[in-house]
């Protein structure tokens, strides 16, 4: 596979005709480029959304594999408590949601300053009062 699709060369020229400073039939290599892409039409197209459906595919699995995982070791606590057991549940939804790629950034944000204020009051907690 070509690293490129235009050559140095051919950028420019095409630069040139944009800016209108450059015509087709002034330039041999302007005017063979824009044949070959009329005539290639189809198959560049198919090309460039193939490369497209691969960019999004590593940019996700990308996305996936740098995802923050926050494993969180709690240890020891006596688990007679329900409040302990209610507030971890609680602790791991909200990484959950914090974690999520899908969520927007404000939401993960709000969900991951709601774990450590859960996270803190775990910490706090004394099994017990309970």
């Amino acid at each position: 596979m070509r690293t490129y699709i235009f050559t140095r060369r051919e950028r420019e020229a095409l630069f040139h005709w944009f800016g209108g400073t450059l015509h087709r039939d002034q330039d041999t290599l302007l005017h063979t480029l824009l044949n070959r892409l009329t005539k290639n039409r189809q198959t560049l197209i198919q090309d460039i959304r193939l490369f497209t459906l691969a960019q999004r595919k590593l940019g996700t699995r990308r996305l996936r594999d740098r995802r923050t995982q926050i494993t969180l070791t709690i240890a020891p606590i006596p688990i007679k408590a329900d409040r302990t057991i209610f507030l971890v549940q609680r602790l791991r939804d909200e990484l959950e949601h914090a974690n999520d790629p899908d969520k927007t950034p404000k939401k993960r944000l709000e969900a991951a300053a709601q774990a450590i204020k859960t996270a803190r009051v775990i910490q706090g907690h004394n099994p017990k009062q309970s």
